[in-house]
């Protein structure tokens, strides 16, 4: 029984709702309200309407709007509209689906990156080179002045070298890629909040308007019972 009381249909859809879920149709701005007699000819602002339908009016109101005001909507923007009209978070967990699509070959390829990017690896291969030469020309032990092996050693590393090149380029190019993905979701979460905002500045502007005449219809209200009054003390 207290769930048949809850539920109630929502006028423009025809579905079952919850009490909670529809609001009157009177405190929609009138841009979303035509929107929704639009889509449902047989609603009226003096009616309640869900909050589904509301979404979907109202995505189909900014989306309007921003027709008229870009020569084209691009996919992000297609996006924004889609979470209002399913009611959704726009923003995307960028992190976690980067390290999800990562191959094995840019994992190692961040990892190297990693390392030899730091001081840490930089001053462990001056201390190696520091100690090399210094025991070596001081107590001679298999590699004397004027120190061949060590530039063996050094050609190698330089052979080394030329691969990081393109391992580092990997990473900034993965590091681009995220810092891309980034900014697309700040351009989302960005455009979402202007017209949300816009969207709400609409409806405080359509709830002073309707208090506004709520106050006048009580002044009107009050006058007629002021009259009323007047005249029956008359009448006695």
């Amino acid at each position: 029984m207290a769930n048949a009381i809850d539920a109630s249909i929502c006028p423009a859809c025809s579905e079952t709702r919850a009490a909670s879920d529809l609001e009157p149709g009177d405190l929609i701005p009138d841009s979303v309200a035509g929107m929704i007699r639009r889509q449902h000819p047989g609603w009226s602002p003096a009616d309640v309407v869900c909050s589904t339908c509301v979404n979907q009016a109202k995505a189909a109101h900014l989306q309007a709007v921003l027709e008229s005001e870009m020569p084209a909507l691009s996919p992000l923007a297609r996006q924004v509209i889609d979470s209002i009209r399913e009611h959704e978070l726009v923003s995307a967990k960028t992190g976690d689906e980067q390290a999800q699509a990562r191959t094995r070959g840019e994992q190692l390829a961040d990892r190297i990156a990693r390392t030899i990017g730091s001081w840490r690896f930089s001053s462990a291969v001056l201390v190696g080179l520091a100690v090399w030469v210094g025991v070596n020309v001081l107590f001679r032990p298999f590699d004397p002045y004027p120190v061949i092996i060590l530039a063996m050693i050094g050609a190698a590393l330089a052979s080394l070298a030329a691969l990081e090149g393109p391992i580092i380029m990997m990473n900034q190019r993965r590091q681009a890629a995220r810092d891309r993905l980034r900014a697309d979701d700040d351009y989302r979460v960005n455009l979402k909040a202007e017209l949300e905002i816009r969207y709400l500045g609409e409806k405080i502007d359509h709830v002073l308007a309707y208090q506004q005449r709520l106050w006048q219809a009580q002044q009107a209200h009050g006058e007629l019972l002021q009259q009323l009054v007047r005249q029956m003390s008359k009448d006695a």
